[in-house]
């Protein structure tokens, strides 16, 4: 098995996440519920 090294970007994802969430027309805090997570985590991403 390889040994993963380096870091990830994250910002595509956020990106992605933020327009699709924004075309649904719901807020951060609404997407965070219903991931079961709370807001502040998915600002994180």
């Amino acid at each position: 098995m390889s040994e993963v090294t380096g870091t990830f970007d994250f910002m595509p994802i956020g990106q992605a996440i933020k327009k699709a969430r924004e075309r649904s027309g719901i807020t951060r805090e609404q997407l965070a519920e219903q991931l079961d997570i709370t807001p502040r985590h998915l600002q994180s991403i």
